[in-house]
């Protein structure tokens, strides 16, 4: 002993003698009590050449000897009035077969809302099988390391939902270390804190596991220098979890992320009644000071360069470079007709709200473009912004899409937009009447799938809109400032598709049938009213409506109820809303030009112009006419909506995103989609030599809907 720390030297991994100390020796006999009431007796244990006073261990026999997952609690003080524990687990488990991630509970290190995590880890693991087959825990090297091979973390609202590298959690911790540092060195590039959670007490444990292809066979027995020597002198794993207690943390709990393109909002406030993020951030902007991300960049390398009919993607590559959140694609390639810009169709994340100004931006056109009406939103502080792959600068807008043929406008304001009526072109008037009283737009509020367009170089784009609503006009009655009228347009929907690079319906769920459209209150407003309704539904029986107003969170909710037993429907309208604001509306901001945020949105090429011989050129346009949809023959008579003019109180009901979770669409098959694109499958084998394409005999499986089988025709 040396005063209270205890010295020796002992026999490491490899039979080497090395130096130890162990502070506070005396202390360690003391029985541990876990946050649960489980009593633990310590003890002094020589771990692979370093004391540590171990709570609890797992024996070994055979390959596991001499034990596993050593736990012992390395620190506990008291930094800036806040508990600061570090936990260490030697030797973690890294051959559990129980649960597919190679998952381990370690519920004796658990965390509280409130709390701040650092990771880190080290050392190697023996993956089984022949030859040289030791890998670094953290970031291991050689064949197949990117998918296999490393140590994984799950804590529940940290990693947004799913098994991470723990590499990642310590490069994320690393990005943060210069915007946290004003902080002492405990707190410096710290991940969290944990937010409050209805199931707390049962969810935040620390969870480990490991990536192999056959974990099984792993263990700490027969060391070798591994491939590329990276474990030459290097012994077993170990992970250690700095946990930073206090109390729960006021402001801003950022939603769980780690990646560029991971979808960011704070969780104690950017919810609308949907339970979906409102106007949540790309995270690469609140790592680089509001600085846009540009996909092909940073994502480029998870699309290798194959052109044609094969667009492979690698997810690991994904997942360690681009996002942490689970995405879909929704592609259709098509070869030549429908390229991709890193791929053919888009790339899904889940569906959010935004508010901000909305502008007219084009129409794609008819067949064989694919009818899109599209829309500019320009959200607060450049949220969800995302710079085109292909274009240096930055994004002005989001990108709004929806189409005419799976949305009925015939409805109030909508159908005055239509020119000719319920075809689809929209009338010329359609850019003065969102180009706003001051040209720079109308305020409104806008849900959809939030993706990456992969035609156009990969800019943030809302596809399919579900919602949209947008301020008309905003009066004062008559001698009376503190009366402010708003009239508003609107429609939702419950479905849509992606245009024309894409193969499938996009479908929005409620589990209680309940959608809302958040309308924010103006400045000053104290309470709100409803004058005056003209809704329609597109459907039999019609969706029900009705205003509802929550003062705390200053929304007035327009509440769109699902017909029983319908799986697609929608409804829409204007609706007058009275506020009462005293001292009258205050000055709006100085008018701005709207921006000129026009991505061309022509999808499919037209294949005939590669056709040399006129008439044969002629032949193929007209068969390729012949194969687009029909125009969808609108009644215009509508189905009236009874709006009460009684707006109830609704309490906000914390959902998904204030959990850290997303809403994603569902994504089913498109059967005329599918159909058609097998016929012009068909047609370009036809032509293929006229075209001067080199053309498939089959469609690749992976290229068709999931689940469908391979197109031969």
């Amino acid at each position: 002993m040396s005063g209270a720390t205890l010295v020796a030297s002992c026999p490491d991994y490899f039979g080497n003698f090395r130096n130890t100390a162990l502070p506070d020796a005396a202390q360690c006999p003391v029985k541990f009590t876990s946050a649960t009431g489980q009593v633990f007796p310590r003890s002094i244990r020589n771990v692979d050449g370093a004391l540590r006073c171990v709570i609890t261990f797992t024996p070994g026999t055979g390959d596991k000897a001499p034990g596993f997952d050593f736990i012992s609690l390395l620190s506990d003080t008291t930094v800036d009035g806040q508990n600061v524990k570090v936990w260490r687990i030697d030797r973690p488990n890294v051959w559990s077969t129980a649960k597919p991630n190679g998952e381990v509970d370690y519920p004796i290190i658990r965390f509280q809302a409130g709390d701040r995590l650092k990771f880190n880890a080290g050392g190697c693991v023996q993956t089984g099988g022949s030859g040289s087959t030791w890998k670094l825990y953290l970031n291991p090297q050689g064949d197949n390391a990117p998918q296999y091979y490393a140590g994984t973390a799950f804590i529940k609202n940290i990693t947004a939902g799913a098994f991470v590298r723990i590499e990642g959690l310590v490069t994320q911790q690393n990005n943060l270390m210069s915007q946290q540092g004003n902080l002492l060195p405990p707190f410096r590039g710290t991940l969290g804190p944990l937010p409050k959670d209805p199931q707390a007490n049962a969810d935040y444990i620390l969870r480990l596991g490991y990536q192999d292809d056959n974990i099984g066979d792993n263990s700490y027995f027969a060391h070798d220098d591994g491939t590329g020597n990276q474990c030459q002198n290097v012994g077993p794993a170990f992970v250690e979890v700095t946990v930073i207690s206090g109390p729960p943390v006021s402001g801003a709990l950022l939603s769980p992320h780690s990646k560029p393109f991971d979808l960011v909002w704070d969780m104690n406030n950017d919810e609308d009644e949907n339970g979906l993020p409102l106007n949540p951030q790309w995270n690469f902007a609140l790592e680089n000071n509001g600085a846009q991300p540009h996909f092909k960049q940073l994502c480029g390398a998870a699309f290798p360069s194959v052109f044609g009919w094969n667009y492979p993607i690698n997810f690991t590559t994904l997942e360690q470079i681009c996002t942490s959140m689970p995405v879909s694609f929704d592609l259709d390639p098509k070869g030549a007709e429908c390229g991709g810009d890193p791929f053919p169709g888009h790339m899904n994340f889940a569906i959010a709200t935004y508010q901000g100004q909305v502008t007219w931006s084009e129409w794609s056109g008819l067949w064989p473009n694919d009818n899109d009406w599209n829309f500019n939103l320009v959200p607060p502080n450049g949220a969800g912004l995302a710079g085109t792959g292909d274009a240096p600068g930055s994004a002005e807008a989001i990108g709004m899409e929806f189409d005419y043929g799976d949305t009925d406008l015939g409805m109030p304001f909508w159908n005055s937009l239509l020119f000719p009526p319920f075809v689809g072109q929209p009338s010329p008037a359609i850019q003065s009447a969102f180009a706003g009283p001051n040209d720079d737009g109308l305020q409104g509020v806008v849900i959809g799938e939030v993706g990456l367009d992969g035609v156009h170089g990969g800019y943030s784009e809302l596809h399919p809109v579900f919602a949209m609503a947008v301020l008309l006009s905003q009066t004062s009655v008559p001698g009376q400032p503190e009366n402010v009228i708003q009239n508003w347009a609107f429609f939702l929907r419950n479905f849509g598709d992606e245009g024309g690079c894409s193969a499938q319906t996009w479908h929005w769920a409620s589990p209680t049938g309940d959608f809302f459209v958040p309308l924010g209150w103006p400045d000053g407003a104290t309470d709100v009213g409803v004058t005056s309704t003209d809704v329609t539904s597109w459907q039999t029986p019609a969706s029900p409506v009705n205003i509802e107003k929550d003062p705390d969170r200053r929304f007035t909710l327009i509440h769109v109820h699902a017909p029983a037993q319908l799986d697609e429907f929608g409804a829409g309208g204007t609706i007058t809303l009275q506020y009462r604001i005293p001292g009258g509306m205050k000055k709006a901001p100085p008018a701005h030009k709207a921006p000129d945020a026009k991505e061309s949105e022509t999808e499919i090429k037209d294949l005939s112009l590669r056709i040399a011989d006129p008439a044969t050129r002629a032949k193929f346009a007209a068969a390729m006419q012949a194969l687009g949809p029909k125009p969808v023959p609108r009644s215009a008579d509508k189905i009236a909506v009874n709006v009460s003019t009684t707006v109830t109180v609704r309490k906000h009901v914390p959902g998904a995103a204030s959990h850290g979770k997303l809403t994603p669409a569902h994504a089913t098959t498109n059967e005329a989609k599918l159909q058609r694109n097998i016929a012009i499958f068909k047609l370009m084998q036809t032509y293929a030599k006229d075209l001067k394409l080199d053309v498939p005999a089959q469609l690749p499986a992976a290229l068709t809907p999931a689940g469908a089988k391979p197109i031969t025709p």
